[in-house]
């Protein structure tokens, strides 16, 4: 798993979500902006793992109260840190509109979902941030394509957004900042993402298994995303 340590192209991210963790007082909901394929989900993981890492805190310490997450990111190493590598962290929420098929109501789960719905959100979020954390550490969420919530998801979520159960972190993930309601955006911490280094994208392209020639080509093509590079690529094969 990636430490928020080893993020590589997002030096303003890493610092912004670096401080937020070292703060005596923290953002709870934060919205990461920027196009696909640059870090955003995979900076989002490493930093609910630093909130969740419970390593060198005291037995009991939380996000309730005592120890806080070092300012560095999560120790690695910690029964928490085990269990968020593993996949199996009780505490740590990814939400996306495909959940749908999942939820209670029979009726939502034979539904097509074109939008990140509310009935999703009510469930898979809202009823779920007001439970205790599994291990007293608090909670993370992380809300993929942001950028689907419908107008009544995202107005369901403002009240949670501003002041959620204690312990509670949102993390919204979007393209365009812009397409949320202005509410939405009022109420979290905007964290902006760049396209990559075209040599990183390069090297990870390499590492993929394409040719020389089609590294550099692709890289320098889709503007400093991994994830459109290495999906054009390998339809291009």
């Amino acid at each position: 798993m990636v430490e928020l340590t080893d993020i590589v192209g997002q030096p303003e991210a890493v610092t912004t979500l670096t401080r937020a963790l070292s703060g005596e007082r923290r953002h709870h909901a934060f919205l990461f902006a920027g196009p696909d394929g640059v870090g955003r989900r995979t900076t989002a993981a490493a930093f609910a793992k630093a909130l969740l890492c419970s390593g060198g805190a005291a037995p009991g310490a939380s996000l309730f109260g005592g120890a806080e997450p070092a300012a560095a990111g999560a120790c690695g190493a910690c029964p928490d840190c085990r269990m968020f590598d593993a996949g199996s962290h009780p505490d740590f929420h990814m939400v996306y509109k495909e959940l749908a098929r999942y939820h209670d109501d029979e009726s939502v789960r034979g539904s097509v979902m074109q939008e990140l719905s509310i009935a999703v959100i009510r469930q898979f979020l809202l009823a779920a941030a007001s439970l205790k954390p599994s291990r007293k550490k608090g909670k993370v969420f992380v809300v993929r394509e942001a950028d689907l919530l419908s107008d009544e998801a995202q107005n369901a979520m403002l009240k949670t957004l501003e002041e959620p159960p204690p312990g509670v972190t949102i993390i919204l993930i979007c393209r365009r900042p812009e397409e949320l309601l202005a509410t939405t955006r009022s109420r979290c911490s905007l964290v902006r993402f760049g396209p990559l280094p075209r040599e990183f994208v390069r090297e990870k392209l390499v590492e993929a298994g394409l040719e020389e020639a089609e590294c550099a080509f692709w890289s320098a093509f889709t503007d400093g995303s991994v994830g459109r590079a290495l999906r054009m690529a390998w339809a291009s094969t």
